[in-house]
């Protein structure tokens, strides 16, 4: 239930927006949401429960979960196969015309004892299926604050506040860095400052996954790097294509 509806229309807004959005996606690793509607002047929505931990909780703790991990990070298996299932639930919502913007292990539920990751938080979604005057719209709201999302996970386009250039290869972005920190337990990019953080971002590429990591395999180093590649015509060209490679790497196969 969003609380102080009445004094606060641009959060109402975003509220809807996000009900919205995740109402039409129909993907089980995507938190579903089951209703939309109003108590007593608030609006509120209920979304499907999900038994388990965050990924960012995981991260931290892993053997909670039944995870497996050395001191530089995440068993490497494991956390392909999350990420993978991550990267396959994004390609859905891209297809169904939403970008969720704001990917990062605390909005990225695991059931449990099943493993199953499921994309949750789609609050800084944009949606590029809205009319004109909707989108037109939901750029005033967004440029309310320009910047959105969370430095650490954020693209290069989004740091620099290029909001017409954040699309689904923003999102493939920050895949690239839920998997590098997974792998590595640091972020790609580092900063005692969120400016300084931002900074790095957008002059420098990130590090090699094997420099942190020097028994990681070649070929998720590799699948790292083109992830995180500042330019976005070098990215993957798709969140599938990422889930791709990664499917090839478990399959012992080696990545394109």
């Amino acid at each position: 239930v969003l609380q102080g509806a009445g004094e606060m229309p641009d959060l109402v807004e975003r509220f809807a927006r996000e009900a919205r959005s995740v109402a039409r996606l129909r993907h089980p690793g995507i938190v579903q949401v089951f209703e939309i509607d109003e108590w007593e002047g608030r609006p509120y929505f209920t979304m499907e429960y999900v038994e388990g931990s965050s990924l960012d909780r995981i991260a931290c703790d892993p053997a909670s979960a039944g995870f497996h991990a050395s001191p530089e990070g995440l068993d490497p298996t494991e956390a392909v196969e999350l990420v993978r299932q991550a990267a396959e639930a994004v390609q859905h919502a891209h297809e169904s015309g939403i970008v969720h913007r704001d990917l990062k292990p605390a909005n990225i539920l695991v059931a449990l004892p099943a493993r199953e990751a499921k994309v949750a938080d789609f609050g800084l979604a944009k949606d590029v299926a809205l009319t004109p005057s909707d989108a037109s719209r939901m750029a005033r709201l967004t440029r309310t604050g320009m910047m959105f999302g969370t430095p650490g996970y954020m693209s290069p386009e989004q740091a620099g506040g290029r909001l017409d250039e954040v699309g689904p290869a923003s999102d493939v972005w920050a895949l690239g860095v839920i998997l590098f920190e997974l792998l590595t337990g640091r972020l790609p990019f580092e900063g005692r400052s969120s400016g300084e953080l931002l900074v790095g971002i957008l002059t420098r590429e990130a590090p090699s996954a094997r420099s942190l990591r020097p028994g990681l395999p070649r070929d998720l180093d590799t699948v790292c790097r083109e992830a995180l590649r500042r330019d976005v015509a070098e990215r993957y060209a798709s969140a599938g294509a990422l889930a791709e490679d990664l499917a090839r790497f478990l399959a012992g196969e080696p990545v394109h």
